[in-house]
C-alpha cells in the first residue's frame, strides 16, 4: 500500500504525529531484528537522520517513508482521524466502565479488535501497544 501523505502540512499536532510515526518505524525495524545501521545502509539513508526520525525529532522525506515501509514489508495509513476515532472509542469505554455497562464495553472492544490491522498501520498503533 503506497504512502500518501495528506496531513503533514498542519501545525496543530505535528509533534505528536511525528513521534508516533517515528515510534512505528522503530517498532517495525526492531520487530524485524534489523539494526539502525543496517537499514540506513541498505536504503542509503543517513543513520543520524533515520535515528532522529525514529525518535520523533523530524519527519523523513516522503520518498524515504515509502521506501522504508516497503523494505520492512509494512504499510502506513496517514490519517490522524484513525487516531482520534480510536481515542474516542477508548474514552467511551472508560465512561461506560464507570457505570458498569459491560455489554456496551464488550461491543466497543470487539469493534476495535475488528479494525486492529488498520490501527496497527496508522497513528493508532501507539495506543494498541499499551
Amino acid at each position: 500500500m503506497p504512502f500518501t501523505p495528506n496531513f503533514f502540512q498542519s501545525q496543530d499536532n505535528t509533534e505528536e504525529l511525528k513521534s508516533i510515526l517515528g515510534a512505528l518505524i522503530k517498532y517495525r525495524r526492531i520487530e524485524e531484528s534489523m539494526s539502525l545501521s543496517f537499514v540506513a545502509d541498505i536504503l542509503h539513508i543517513n543513520k543520524g537522520y533515520l535515528s532522529e526520525a525514529e525518535n520523533g525529532k523530524r519527519f523523513l522525506a516522503k520518498k524515504h517513508i515509502q521506501t522504508l515501509f516497503d523494505f520492512l514489508g509494512s504499510s502506513f495509513v496517514d490519517s490522524p482521524a484513525i487516531l482520534y476515532q480510536l481515542r474516542a472509542s477508548l474514552d467511551q469505554i472508560f465512561e461506560l466502565s464507570i457505570d458498569f455497562h459491560y455489554e456496551k464495553i464488550q461491543e466497543l472492544c470487539i469493534d476495535i479488535l475488528k479494525e486492529r490491522v488498520t490501527y496497527e498501520s496508522s497513528y493508532g498503533f501507539f495506543i494498541l501497544l499499551s
